[in-house]
């Protein structure tokens, strides 16, 4: 969820995933990632895009303001449309 001028909103964590892994709850607010000031959803999908699967993160945590760095490394998972 984009949070203009502020971050990328945290709406939910799968279970198992490589986000759980490291942490990431919902609330939480990824404003930096790859180097990249995430400041909309484009800029989250140009991280995305230009990750080469590996993500390196700075997250707001919500709960208690502290600031935290990790690293994702993307799963890639099969999606179909009919």
């Amino acid at each position: 969820m984009p949070l203009p001028g502020s971050g990328f909103g945290v709406e939910e964590v799968k279970a198992g995933s490589p986000a759980e892994a490291v942490g990431l709850t919902p609330g939480m607010v990824i404003t930096k990632c790859n180097g990249i000031v995430i400041d909309s959803e484009d800029d989250m999908s140009t991280a995305i895009a230009n990750s080469e699967g590996l993500l390196e993160i700075e997250v707001l945590d919500s709960a208690d303001g502290e600031m935290m760095t990790a690293t994702i490394a993307m799963e890639r998972i099969a999606v179909s449309a009919f």
